[in-house]
């Protein structure tokens, strides 16, 4: 504004330029920081609740195709089997678990999270993060533990594997998980733990199966089957021959 101009104006019209001016500055300052706020609401949004991907090895084709984007949420279950096999394997028999899950130090967690499935009564029904629960399973049997933030880490393990005769076997399918194990010349034992994390929209199984089984005494043993043959043709061979001899008689 021309110095000209400003001494035209009145001290109404200065003041209320003046009032204008600073208006104006509080709407950029109150632009500035909705904007602040809608970009931290939708790193929240991003990377706590939701997650943006693409697919790969989906079993929605052709509806999703591999490298299409996706939406989800951002949280995984944790699922555990149980499956007892073996000609002396007990499939009414519980076998005892415990879970530990561990959140990120940087992080809030929920109170508790939903466990479902498992037919004994004492099985909780929730487990916190930071605690160690104990579940039992028995054959055909499987224990979910729902809607588990990303980043949250778990720890099971079958407190009785290898115990009274049956071999345990654990299978897991978090792809950077672990399943421990010891081994004894060519011999691999699995401890019963297993570990991992939750990835986001990802399930994770892990499967534990006893065997227990003994062999079945047929009378035959099998290295004696070659001479057990000759002895039956020789026999066979005699029968004809007799049979021969009497009706040439």
């Amino acid at each position: 504004m021309k110095v000209s101009e400003r001494k035209e104006m009145t001290p109404a019209q200065i003041i209320a330029n003046r009032r204008n001016r600073v208006l104006d500055a509080r709407g950029y300052v109150s632009l500035i920081f909705r904007l602040i706020f809608l970009a931290a609401a939708g790193w929240i949004l991003f990377t706590q609740v939701f997650y943006i991907g693409q697919t790969s090895g989906n079993g929605m084709f052709p509806a999703v195709k591999d490298g299409d984007l996706m939406i989800g949420y951002n949280v995984g279950d944790l699922e555990i089997t149980k499956t007892v096999a073996g000609n002396m394997g007990d499939k009414t028999k519980y076998f005892p678990f415990t879970v530990q899950l561990t959140g990120e130090t940087d992080k809030t967690y929920a109170a508790s999270y939903a466990v479902a499935g498992g037919s004994d009564e004492s099985n909780p029904d929730t487990i916190a993060v930071g605690t160690t629960a104990t579940f039992y399973l028995k054959h055909g049997e499987t224990l979910t533990i729902a809607d588990l933030p990303a980043g949250i880490s778990y720890e099971i393990v079958e407190t009785a594997a290898n115990t009274e005769g049956y071999i345990t076997a654990v299978t897991n399918s978090d792809g950077d998980g672990d399943v421990e194990t010891t081994n004894e010349g060519d011999t691999t034992t699995y401890t019963g733990k297993a570990t991992g994390s939750i990835d986001a929209g990802d399930d994770i199984t892990v499967a534990y199966t006893n065997t227990k089984g003994t062999t079945v005494d047929t009378g035959i043993v099998l290295d004696s089957m070659p001479y057990i043959l000759m002895l039956a043709v020789a026999c066979m061979g005699l029968v004809v021959v007799f049979t021969k001899k009497r009706r040439a008689e």
